[in-house]
This record gives structure tokens, C-alpha cells and sequence, in this order.
């Protein structure tokens, strides 16, 4: 079979799959799923969050950090523009220590989650 056949039939498995929903759900880190836990005990979030309406997107990494925006997800279970994504926070997880931090916008700083909301 020559290269554009090969081409055309990937295309329609990835058009097949994308319409009937064969989606494979995404891998997530280690450092990603304990973000996760901890954002859903978080009492910042816990009354109006709901964690499947959000997704946590890696932004930016290195040897030394990992950098994580949490964002809103918008769908027909979970209210909003589906054309828009607005960061809700900004973590980072050092890969060294696995310490989670949160972006706070006020001292344009990441401090420990536990350190954010009490000064």
C-alpha cells in the first residue's frame, strides 16, 4: 500500500474515532493526581468546584520543576463558553522535593499551598 492510501485510511480512523467517541482518557503524572487530591480537599474550592470541570494542564517543565494551570472545562455538564479555558490557578510541583505550590497573584510569588490564604 503506498504512503497516500496509508495517509487516507489513519485520517478516517481518526475522524471514526473522534465521532464516535473513542477517545483514550489521558495518563496522568504522579505529580498531576496528588495536585488533584489535593485541590479537592482544598476548602478554597470545595464549594463551588466541581473537579470534573476542570482540567490541570502542564504548562511549562524542566529538570527542576513543573509548572500546572488548573483551568476551567466547559461542556454540557459543566456550565460556560465552550470556546474559552480561563485559568482558575497556577502550581508548581518541585520534582525534587514534590512540594506543591500555588501562584499567588498578590505577592507574584509561588508559595506552599498551606501558606497562601493566611496572611
Amino acid at each position: 500500500m503506498n504512503r497516500k492510501w496509508t495517509s487516507i485510511l489513519v485520517g478516517f480512523a481518526v475522524v471514526a474515532a473522534m465521532l464516535f467517541g473513542c477517545t483514550r482518557a489521558p495518563e496522568v503524572d504522579p505529580e498531576t493526581a496528588a495536585l488533584v487530591e489535593i485541590v479537592k480537599k482544598d476548602e478554597q474550592y470545595s464549594d463551588w468546584l466541581k473537579i470534573e470541570c476542570v482540567q490541570f494542564v502542564t504548562e511549562t517543565q524542566d529538570e527542576r520543576q513543573v509548572d500546572i494551570a488548573m483551568r476551567e472545562k466547559h461542556s454540557k455538564d459543566c456550565l460556560g463558553d465552550q470556546d474559552t479555558s480561563p485559568v482558575i490557578d497556577r502550581f508548581r510541583i518541585e520534582k525534587a522535593t514534590g512540594a506543591i505550590l500555588r501562584y499567588d497573584v498578590m505577592e507574584d510569588k509561588y508559595l506552599p499551598v498551606g501558606q497562601l490564604h493566611q496572611q
